[in-house]
Parts: C-alpha cells; sequence; structure tokens
C-alpha cells in the first residue's frame, strides 16, 4: 500500500522519539529551517521552476520541513507524464521541492 500524499493546505507533523522531524501544510516558511538554495525563499504565489527531473514551472503554494530543511510546495503548470500517473489521485498537482533543485526562471 502507497503512503498517502501530502497536502499543502493540512498541516501534518511527523514525530521520532517525541521529536517533531517533519512538518507539512505551513502558510510560511519555518524560521530557522535550512534553506538549500542560493536566492531567497520564494514567496506564496511567486512563479518558480523546478530543475529536478525537468519539472518545469509552477506557483509556490505552500510550505514544509523535513529534518531541518525548508521546502516548497510547486504546483506544476505542466507536469511530466509519469508524475501525473504517480498523482492521479491529487487534486492539486503540487510537488516538494527544495532550494537546490530550482532554476532561474528566465532559462525555462
Amino acid at each position: 500500500m502507497s503512503e498517502p500524499r501530502r497536502n499543502h493546505e493540512q498541516y501534518e507533523v511527523v514525530k521520532k522519539d517525541g521529536v517533531i522531524v517533519c512538518e507539512y501544510g505551513l502558510t510560511a516558511p519555518r524560521k530557522g529551517a535550512k534553506w538549500s538554495g542560493n536566492r531567497p525563499i520564494p514567496k506564496r504565489g511567486e512563479r518558480v521552476r523546478i530543475t529536478m527531473n525537468k519539472f518545469g514551472t509552477g506557483i509556490v503554494r505552500g510550505y514544509f520541513v523535513e529534518h531541518g530543511y525548508q521546502g516548497i510546495y510547486v504546483e506544476l503548470d505542466n507536469p511530466p507524464k509519469w508524475y501525473l500517473k504517480q498523482t492521479a489521485d491529487d487534486p492539486c498537482v503540487c510537488g516538494l521541492f527544495f532550494g537546490v533543485d530550482l532554476g532561474e526562471l528566465q532559462d525555462a
């Protein structure tokens, strides 16, 4: 059985031994979380380009933190077919990405 998709609008906490290790569905970046990008964390509603696996462009819809690293939920404009197949039951085609996955928007 596959793990349920994480909804960018639903807050969820994952704990290990009573310690929070992941938070999903955040409406703003988490203060103190590490950002792996070389530019500032994009704002909600901002257009970004995901270079990892050629995901392309999309709109930032929310935030998450995994093991101390800040990530963003991106609603993809034109996701790859393989990704659509994997997320067929997801009404919002959002991917979870980190700063290192972002490229220059004008390169799109």
